[in-house]
């Protein structure tokens, strides 16, 4: 599957305040089942800024449908061996960091997804309406697992890469 990954400004705006860490907060990941969403951003730059902002949908198609937790054997997973590399804050000019994490895997579980959407868990108080929405996948259509897995597959080049300059 080829996915498209498009990262939230907000994500950058909370790093730059220092109002999330990547490494210690709790990352987590979740599905969407239907909807369109095409991001365009807010009249700030910022908008979505929660995950609420995100399911809410773009402001023309719609809300988006999270994949049913019944008879799926579907939730929200914690992503797992979460790094950023380099571990240093070695602002130099041309210095590339890199979020990696194992691939999230939803076992024997029946699911059709359009996107998943990637999440900071402890920004705020930890509900849809203040955790800080990273970045979604756009799978470019539905992917299915029928009593099966469904598993992303993080890039050897980490769930998001970006360089200074």
């Amino acid at each position: 599957m080829t996915v498209a990954c498009h990262v939230f400004p907000s994500l950058l705006w909370q790093l730059g305040a220092k109002a999330v860490s990547l490494t210690s907060d709790t990352l987590q990941v979740g599905l969407i089942a239907s909807g369109t969403y095409s991001f365009t951003g807010g009249a700030n730059g910022t908008k979505p800024f929660h995950v609420s902002d995100f399911l809410a949908g773009d402001g023309t198609n719609g809300a988006l449908t999270e994949v049913s937790t019944s008879g799926t054997a579907y939730s929200r997973q914690t992503l797992t061996s979460v790094a950023v590399t380099p571990a240093t804050d070695s602002f130099t000019n041309g210095t590339t960091y890199t979020l990696s994490c194992a691939n999230p895997t939803w076992a024997a579980s029946t699911i059709s997804a359009k996107y998943a959407f990637f999440y900071d868990n402890t920004f705020g108080s930890s509900t849809d309406s203040t955790n800080l929405i990273m970045c979604y996948w756009d799978f470019g259509g539905t992917n299915s697992s029928s009593s099966g897995s469904f598993t992303l597959t993080i890039s050897g080049s980490g769930l998001l890469q970006w360089t200074v300059s």
